[in-house]
């Protein structure tokens, strides 16, 4: 990954400097070990440098016993070189993860630049800080949870009964309970605690993705005074919630996923004038280089089945595509799932610099964070058990606990330490004279925590932010950005930035390229069709035109309605509905465009096939007969299994 230069960059290299004469000021004074030339080669020092630099590589053992028999002075020396040499290449090579990046790449210059020319250019930017008051969720298990399809709205009436009866009878299950936070635009806010301790509940409802709780979601969200209804109703498309799996279209490229997200947002007025493709172009550069994605452009994203790029790079993608969502609220899910250490810094100092220019709000769930990357947030949530115990600012944290009875191991990383809170069978360094008086329970750290003045400070910020907001000059911002970027033929009241039809345009082409990047299963389909057509023919072939005949040419037609209805369920692919899902929570199309858009793209590939079939079945058989049949047949078959792009 490329490394996203701070201001602090003077100071960096002053650093690095720094780093280099030390390291060849411990250089000189190694080499000062080696004694005249015209002494004996054999002693201890050089013996050591032999070892250390000689093309053999001794033992353990070797260089412990030559180091040994050296004067203490020499071995000091020796400490300070290696140390010196551990600092050179660490420094030296820091961030440098992409053969392909840029020194001169600098992503604050960028979007600081670009924040200038949309603002001298009139072109607004949206932003909204969020309030979460009592928010309560509840819900069943997630694996009794699917996907809304076209079926659904056939079935609607049966759909409601059946929820009316769910409620009655289903066992529902606290997710969160009273959680409250304040998020002002441009912060960032970390999220901790353990796996189902209710972080994910926590961002979706934050993000509006309320569907999935059955039992139902109370307290207020707002945004910047905005009530959440109303936000999902008109400004849906801003708040943006990224799950914690990666799922693409696998036999897309990098660059083919990236690019369509990015059309999908592309608006109407863009700042410099820019082209639409020089729009396209450039912002795909820009998320390709900050998480060293450039030379994976022509690589297919793949999944756990198709080969492509790492889990890593594959998670750096859905952070690119939701980045290219355009949303002013972002709710990330464990968004370093997959990645290193190094990587995972910059993600979030990526997401530093968004928020701190673009005035963005963060939400981020890690459950694994290091000190530098916790540093970088400016607020800190703990949930233990669906409750909240903690909210405040990252370096208020530790004293809170301090206060409860809760130390701080030494080298232990601020997050760690805030979620090993929330173990009970983990190790807790308790503070003497604590050890009968600290919480233990959740209960118990939610008690202390609502009677804390944090709380009660916490409770007045929130009232003191909703008195200071404008909520109809924040609306009115929105309705005027979204105007500016909203395509010629795009409603007024929908949050899409693009028209439909440009919507089925770009989704068509990319049906298109999934099926050239699939190349192999329109060849075996068209081949196994052609097979079976010959034996298939080769049975009914001269079948008399008589009444003997009929029942012969009814099975020929039960076969082919078959063969076609069965090769039509083959091609619902019910791994591609979570990716319609996700780009639905994105608002970058609607669902149905999807479908016409997949149907258009296979149309004639699907015709190749069945023309084959037909050919070598229907023909030889009633073609002496009436050829109308034979087009009648083909035109009926092609349209009705075509429906099976309606259903995923």
């Amino acid at each position: 990954m490329s490394n996203i230069k701070s201001t602090q960059d003077s100071s960096h290299n002053a650093v690095a400097r720094s780093s280099s004469a030390s390291f060849a000021a411990s250089e000189e004074s190694f080499t000062g070990i080696t004694h005249d030339k015209d002494e004996q080669s054999d002693t201890p020092a050089d013996k050591l440098t032999k070892m250390l630099t000689g093309p053999a590589r001794d033992t353990a053992s070797q260089i412990s016993a030559t180091v040994s028999e050296m004067a203490p002075d020499v071995v000091s020396k020796v400490e300070s070189f290696a140390d010196a040499l551990s600092r050179h290449t660490t420094r030296s090579g820091a961030f440098n993860m992409d053969s392909d990046s840029d020194d001169g790449f600098d992503a604050h210059a960028i979007f600081e630049s670009f924040v200038r020319d949309a603002d001298e250019q009139g072109i607004h930017i949206r932003k909204a800080g969020v309030t979460i008051e009592d928010v309560s969720a509840k819900g069943v298990d997630a694996s009794a949870l699917e996907g809304a399809t076209f079926g659904n709205i056939l079935c609607l009436p049966l759909t409601i009964f059946k929820g009316i009866k769910a409620k009655r009878h289903q066992k529902m299950r606290q997710i969160i309970s009273n959680v409250n936070a304040l998020a002002e635009a441009g912060e960032m806010i970390l999220v901790l605690g353990r796996p189902g301790a209710g972080c994910s509940s926590f961002l979706k409802v934050t993000a509006g993705e309320i569907d999935q709780f059955a039992g139902g979601v109370s307290g207020e969200v707002a945004y910047d005074g905005i009530p959440q209804e109303e936000m999902m109703k008109r400004y849906k498309a801003d708040v943006i919630y990224n799950g914690e799996l990666d799922v693409h279209f696998p036999y897309l490229t990098v660059k083919q996923t990236l690019d369509f997200a990015i059309a999908c947002k592309t608006p109407a007025l863009r700042v410099n004038n820019v082209s639409k493709k020089e729009y396209i172009a450039s912002r795909r550069d820009l998320y390709a280089t900050i998480f060293g994605l450039r030379h994976t452009y022509n690589t297919k994203v793949g999944n756990d089945f198709v080969r492509g790029v790492s889990g890593g790079e594959r998670k750096r993608v859905s952070i690119a595509e939701a980045l290219a969502a355009k949303g002013s609220i972002y709710c990330w899910d464990n968004a370093t799932r997959g990645l290193d250490a190094s990587t995972a810094l910059e993600y979030a100092k990526a997401i530093r610099i968004m928020t701190n220019l673009l005035k963005s709000t963060a939400f981020v769930t890690i459950y694994q964070a290091s000190e530098n990357i916790y540093e970088t947030f400016d607020k800190v949530t703990v949930l233990y058990s669906g409750k909240q115990i903690y909210f405040g600012l990252i370096h208020e944290a530790k004293p809170y606990f301090a206060k409860m009875g809760y130390l701080c191991p030494p080298r232990q990383a601020t997050a760690e330490f805030l979620t090993a809170l929330t173990d009970p069978n983990g190790f807790h360094l308790i503070k003497p004279g604590y050890e009968n008086k600290v919480p233990r329970t959740a209960e118990e750290f939610e008690t202390y925590w609502l009677n804390s003045p944090e709380f009660a400070q916490m409770k007045k910020d929130i009232a003191a932010y909703k008195e200071k907001v404008n909520t109809e000059k924040t609306k009115e911002v929105y309705d005027e950005s979204m105007a500016q970027e909203k395509s010629k033929y795009t409603r007024k009241k929908s949050y899409y930035t693009v028209s439909y039809w440009e919507q089925v345009k770009l989704c068509t082409q990319r049906g298109f390229q999934r099926i050239y990047g699939n190349k192999s299963y329109t060849v075996i389909n068209v081949c196994s069709a052609i097979i079976q057509s010959f034996i298939t023919g080769s049975l009914f072939y001269n079948t008399p035109s008589s009444t003997s005949g009929a029942f012969s040419r009814g099975g020929v037609l039960y076969f082919a309605l078959l063969y076609y209805s069965l090769m039509g369920l083959a091609n619902i692919s019910f791994e591609h509905r979570p990716i319609l899902q996700k780009h639905k929570g994105y608002s970058l199309y609607h669902p149905s465009a999807e479908a016409i858009g997949s149907t258009l793209a296979s149309f004639p590939f699907r015709m190749i096939g069945l023309t084959c079939f037909l050919y070598h079945v229907i023909l030889p058989i009633w073609v002496a007969q009436n050829s109308g049949i034979i087009f009648y047949h083909l035109f009926v078959l092609n349209h009705v299994f075509r429906g099976d792009q309606w259903f995923i």
